[in-house]
C-alpha cells in the first residue's frame, strides 16, 4: 500500500504554476504529469512508511484520512489561489493540476484493484519515487512536510 506524503496540495500547486506558465491545456497536462514524477524523486519522508509494510485496518484508516484531508486542502487552496489571483487560462491550469495529481490517483487505484493494466505505471511511479532514497537516504517526515509548506508558499508568490 502506498503511503503518500508528497502531498497532493504540493503537486496541485506545482500544477497550477505550470498551467499558468504554459497557457495550453494539453501541454499543461503533460508537464504536470512529468512534474509529479520529478517531484517524487525529491526525498519526502515516506520511504520507510511504505517499505514492506502490511497495512492494518487502523493504518489504512489513517492513510485514507490523511489523503482525504490533503485532497480537501488541495481543492480549497487551488480554488482560493485561482480566484484570489484571478488566474487565467483556467483550462490550462485545470489540466495541469489533473496531470500533476493523476499519478497518485493511479497508484491508489492500483492498490485497490491490483489490475495488471496499472502495474507498469505503478512500477514506473515507484522507480522515480524511490530513486534517490534507495541510493542515499530519506529525510524525516516532519521536515519533509515543513519543506513542502515552504515550497507551496514560495510557489504561490510566483503567480
Amino acid at each position: 500500500m502506498y503511503n503518500p506524503v508528497m502531498t497532493l496540495t504540493t503537486h496541485a500547486t506545482v500544477g497550477t504554476l505550470i498551467g499558468y506558465a504554459v497557457g495550453q491545456p494539453f501541454i499543461g497536462f503533460i508537464l504536470g504529469f512529468i512534474s509529479h514524477l520529478l517531484l517524487d524523486m525529491v526525498p519526502h519522508g515516506d520511504y520507510e512508511l511504505g517499505k514492506n509494510v502490511r497495512q492494518t485496518k487502523a493504518q489504512l484508516k489513517r492513510i485514507v484520512t490523511f489523503v482525504s484531508l490533503d485532497a480537501i486542502v488541495a481543492i480549497f487552496f487551488v480554488l482560493w489561489l485561482v480566484n484570489w489571483k484571478d488566474l487565467v487560462p483556467i483550462q490550462a491550469i485545470t489540466w495541469a493540476i489533473v496531470g500533476a495529481v493523476l499519478p497518485d490517483l493511479l497508484v491508489g487505484l492500483y492498490d485497490i484493484t491490483k489490475t495488471k493494466w496499472l502495474k507498469p505505471f505503478n512500477d514506473l511511479h515507484f522507480y522515480f519515487h524511490d530513486l534517490w532514497v534507495k541510493k542515499r537516504r530519506d529525510i524525516p517526515l516532519r521536515l519533509a512536510l515543513g519543506l513542502q509548506l515552504v515550497l507551496i508558499i514560495l510557489l504561490q508568490t510566483q503567480l
